[in-house]
């Protein structure tokens, strides 16, 4: 008995423990045995995670098991042969994890966790901080495996280490000093992402890939060499770092991709080496001090918005050269010469504007460039952006010859006062006049048959626009935010209209429909105070359209007589409107002859009397405007 009451006490125990473990975690069985997906707090800061549950071993710590959560230490058991990805990422007062010595799989040395052989370090603590050195046994650094470490200040990567797995310190807020060893030949995913106080970093030779984001958000990363080892840079890889100056690429380097320095502002300096053959989307974009750059003889491609937003003066555009994408040189204020070399066989340039090597299509303006521009007669086709944000543009003369006008064309072009389209445009591209904030008047050639979204949105000088009787369909937000619009006159050939097409014309009184109603996009006069007038033998109108009230406009006379011994009747429409009477004897040949002018009163009404009607056996008439 004396033997057995021991062993009946660890029973009693063991049997307790299930309910003690339900409280503290969270997890999961499969194929006999238990996962830990999570973890309660309030069962204590001092984790110690079981051998056994409910009869099973306890093996696996699943993924962001312990994730942001509030803990100081862990403790492994040997029966842990997993531990999923960021199991310990985010826990901001852990200082120790602690590794029993017989687990087959993992290790801890001095609170930081590592496979068993230490080769791998996977989770340094987030509590820790100041300085730390990285064991010579580690060849490589785990995902995430410094995330979070807000109080890491330093860190000595030795020789030993080859790979920096994705993420691995990310958001190290604190991190000034990072020393990489020369066994290094992969620096991963947002390696370095969001370490903010990182000032700068050099790079060994032995690197030869840095992958997408690595060093993104470094807001205080001042300088960047990259070794001529280094055959490939990340997609946006110095995204918004803010201080960096200078960067330079090493010889080896093919791509620079997209969004590689996008929003690098203090980015005063960069070379180019000839080894580039592509410049990706948006891999200058708003780096606002950049002044200069060379592009070296062998890109062959420049992606869309490449340069977009910089400061640089002048662009040479060498024979290597052959794609161009959209925006590429738009919003660079202070551009004002793009000169392409003679032999390159896709473009050209003229008085410092860029076209296509047959100069039948335009571009690019240089945004520095300003007053008027007579567009030279072999242009067939206006560029999307061509003239995009060129602030400083007064006039434009298009020709004869061009048909079409691509997307944007004249977006935020805020000085702009006056564009005449020909009728040999066919083709409006949407957002044409977006945001051009002088534009006065707008007239659409009759060879035109839609207007597109947001072409002429937030044009808030624009007083008049003249739509054709070619026009179908009118776009959503074409007409958006132009409070200075009064009235608008919708030809009967328009079927449609989309979404807010005027919204927020803050002074559009009326809107003239000559047409059955056209189908609705919805709230069309969204915030807009006008009244719908459609005439008299049109269908389909109810009491509102598009959100605003409707009237009928110049219905029959509702009241006929002799006044005077003279024939007339009553007038009605809007307030102050002027309508012309004209008579004529005989509709099977008609000739319409004026007999008097009107002007309807503040009530929208008037009497017409006609002093000739005696005079005529038979007497027909009809109303028009003047």
């Amino acid at each position: 008995m004396k033997t057995l009451i021991p062993n009946l006490f660890l029973a009693l125990a063991w049997l307790a423990l299930p309910a003690v473990v339900s409280a503290q975690f969270s997890f999961t069985t499969n194929n006999g045995a238990i996962t830990i997906t999570g973890y309660n707090t309030a069962a204590g800061l001092n984790v110690v995670i079981p051998a056994a549950t409910n009869g099973l071993p306890v093996t696996s710590i699943g993924y962001e098991a312990f994730f942001g959560s509030n803990i100081t230490t862990v403790a492994i058991p040997s029966s842990i042969t997993n531990i999923g990805g960021l199991a310990f990422d985010n826990c901001p007062s852990l200082t120790n994890i602690s590794v029993n010595a017989t687990n087959p799989a993992y290790s801890s040395l001095g609170g930081v966790l590592f496979d068993k052989a230490k080769a791998t370090l996977i989770q340094f603590p987030a509590g820790l901080g100041g300085g730390y050195v990285i064991t010579n046994s580690v060849t490589n650094i785990g995902e995430d495996a410094f995330g979070h470490c807000t109080n890491l200040t330093s860190v000595t990567i030795p020789n030993s280490v080859l790979n920096l797995e994705e993420g691995a310190f990310y958001f190290c807020t604190n991190l000034t000093s990072v020393t990489i060893g020369t066994g290094v030949t992969n620096i991963g995913d947002a390696a370095f992402i969001y370490c903010a106080s990182l000032t700068s970093v050099t790079i060994p030779n032995s690197v030869i890939n840095i992958a997408d984001d690595a060093f993104a958000f470094c807001t205080g990363l001042t300088n960047m060499t990259i070794p001529n080892s280094v055959t490939s840079i990340g997609e946006g890889m110095f995204f918004q770092c803010h201080s960096l100056t200078s960067v330079t690429i090493g010889n080896s380097v093919t791509s620079i991709g997209y969004e590689t320095f996008f929003e690098c502002d203090d980015l005063t300096s960069v070379t180019i080496p000839n080894s580039v053959t592509n410049i990706g989307e948006e891999a200058f974009d708003d780096c606002a001090s950049l002044a200069s750059v060379a592009i070296p003889n062998n890109v062959t491609s420049i992606g869309d918005e490449a340069f977009a937003g910089s400061s640089i003066t002048t662009v040479t555009i060498p024979n290597s050269v052959i794609n161009i994408g959209d925006g590429a040189f738009q919003e660079c204020y202070s551009l004002t010469n793009m000169t392409v070399d003679p032999s390159n066989p896709a473009y050209s340039s003229l008085g410092g504007v860029l076209f296509d090597k047959a100069r039948a299509t335009l571009i690019q303006f240089p945004g520095g460039l300003g007053g008027g521009y007579v567009i030279t007669n072999s242009v067939t086709s206006i560029g999307a952006g061509a003239f995009a944000f060129c602030s400083s543009l007064l006039s434009v003369t298009i020709p004869n010859s061009v048909t079409s006008i691509g997307y944007g064309a004249f977006e935020f072009c805020t000085s702009l006062l006056s564009v005449t389209i020909p009728n040999s445009v066919t083709n409006l591209g949407g957002g044409t006049f977006f945001n051009c904030t002088r534009l006065t008047n707008a007239s659409i050639p009759n060879s035109v048959t839609s207007i597109a979204d947001s072409e002429f949105w937030a044009c808030v000088s624009l007083t008049s626009v003249t739509i054709p009787n070619s026009i179908t369909s009118i776009g959503v937000e074409a007409f958006g935010d132009c409070p200075s619009l009064t009235s608008v006159t919708i030809p009967n050939s328009v079927t449609s209209i989309g979404e807010e097409a005027f919204s927020a014309c803050y002074s559009l009184k009326s809107a003239y429909f000559q047409g059955n109603e056209p189908s609705d996009g919805g709230l069309v006069f969204y915030d807009s105070p006008a009244t719908v007038y459609y005439l008299y033998g049109t269908t389909g109108w109810g009491p509102t359209f598009g959100g605003a009230p409707t009237v009928l406009l110049y219905p029959p006379p509702n009241t006929l007589g002799f006044t005077g011994g003279h024939f007339g009747f009553n007038l009605t429409g809007p307030a102050n409107t002027v309508i012309v009477v004209e008579a004529c004897t005989n509709l099977s040949h008609a000739v319409w002859l004026p007999v008097a002018t009107n002007t309807l009163s503040a009530s929208g009404t008037s009497t017409f009397s006609d002093l000739q009607s005696g005079a005529h056996p038979t007497r027909f008439y009809r109303e028009r405007s003047p």
